[in-house]
């Protein structure tokens, strides 16, 4: 297998920790040196405290100064370092209500709005006027993984979601509610908001993010996602996650712990991972695909 160069895997890391990384996250895929040259050069750049994202400022910018608006939803999430299940392909911006543009606004994603001065923040949506154009215009698997870096970030905190969702307009209102209701600062990135997503829409699921597991006053595990009434755990994580044979089977003899020792249903989510359903052996092989 060819070498991947440096700048290639800190693009690759990005994209596969929703464009938002911290440093230590970016050191195993290069050295100081590199990371130091990409941030003066421009390619990397520091948005909160430890965390690391590709820059967005100049073309949403240019895109919202074009059309005399400001740069929101996916776009403004990008700009803050937030989490995404998706990038946008083009730069959102929101405009005026009864705004006519013309040819201007092509190659924009836009959105016709009158937004209230305590919305924005320079050229583009604060991060609580952000979280809500997203929840109440995304997939809810994508608006929640927005509100949960959000909230783990501390961008925003959970009463001011909620109160503002309280009073959302009636378009979309049901949307931004569940995103409110759902949201959780405890989420450790965007595949396992997505995960928690997709079991939020299972009848009688009930999954609780990072939850520590011990039995007889003995640590099992901290698992992703687990539903402690039914006695299911979710991982959200494959082979590819751990990156090595070693780490694989480490998290294997976990989940067999857990099942032997707890009780308890394990299962990893991921096309090369190991699955464990209420004590089943594990396949001495992962898969070879990816789904």
């Amino acid at each position: 297998m060819p070498e991947i160069l440096p700048h290639a895997a800190v693009s690759r890391l990005l994209t596969e920790r929703g464009w938002v990384a911290s440093w230590g996250d970016l050191r195993t895929v290069a050295d100081r040196g590199t990371l130091e040259t990409l941030l003066a050069a421009g390619p990397l750049q520091r948005v909160a405290r430890g965390r690391y994202a590709a820059p967005v400022e100049i073309p949403a910018r240019l895109a919202a100064e074009r059309v005399a608006g400001v740069a929101s939803h996916r776009t403004a999430a990008q700009h803050y370092g937030l989490a995404m299940k998706w990038v946008p392909s083009q730069p959102c911006v929101t405009v005026r209500r009864g705004r006519s543009l013309g040819g201007r606004g092509k190659g924009l994603h836009l959105s016709y709005r009158s937004l209230p001065t305590s919305d924005i923040d320079g050229w583009i949506t604060t991060p609580l006027r952000t979280v809500l154009d997203c929840a109440a215009t995304l997939p809810f698997d994508e608006a929640l993984t927005i509100a949960d870096s959000a909230l783990r970030d501390r961008k925003i905190t959970r009463a001011q979601l909620v109160d503002r969702a309280a009073t959302w307009p009636t378009r979309g209102r049901q949307r931004v509610l569940r995103v409110a209701a759902h949201a959780d600062p405890r989420a450790s990135g965007p595949i396992e908001s997505v995960l928690r997503a997709i079991c939020l829409e299972i009848p009688g699921l009930r999954v609780t993010p990072q939850v520590r597991i011990e039995r007889l006053g003995k640590f099992l595990a901290l698992v992703d996602l687990a539903d402690e009434r039914l006695r299911i755990v979710i991982e959200a994580e494959g082979f590819e996650f751990h990156g090595d044979r070693e780490g694989f089977d480490r998290d294997c003899r976990r989940y067999d712990e857990l099942v032997a020792e707890g009780g308890w249903c394990c299962a990893s989510r991921g096309s090369t991972s190991c699955v464990v359903i209420a004590g089943s052996p594990r396949s001495s092989q992962p898969p070879s695909h990816t789904e």
